[in-house]
């Protein structure tokens, strides 16, 4: 999707930011956060280099975790309530 933007000559400044929503139903991180995002950042000064990049990750096993501090009000923790809802038997 991302490289798929230009061609062989063309300038990069053609690129569209692209953003990917990882929801996953295992733990991917070490954080103890509900979700995160990465860009692209030098690594020991912390610039970041553009901001047409990004990666999220929704984990929804976190949700259950009594460690990890989340806020009931966050429109993403409603989200992945919602995506982790299971339906009721009939």
């Amino acid at each position: 999707m991302y490289t798929s933007q230009i061609k062989p000559g063309d300038t990069y400044d053609k690129l569209k930011k692209c953003v990917t929503i990882n929801i996953v139903d295992f733990k991917c991180t070490p954080l103890k956060k509900l979700y995160s995002s990465y860009h692209v950042t030098e690594d020991k000064s912390g610039y970041r280099l553009t901001d047409i990049l990004e990666v999220h990750f929704l984990e929804i096993p976190k949700l259950f975790d009594d460690d990890i501090e989340k806020d009931e009000n966050d429109p993403i923790v409603q989200w992945m309530e919602f995506l982790d809802g299971k339906s009721k038997a009939a």
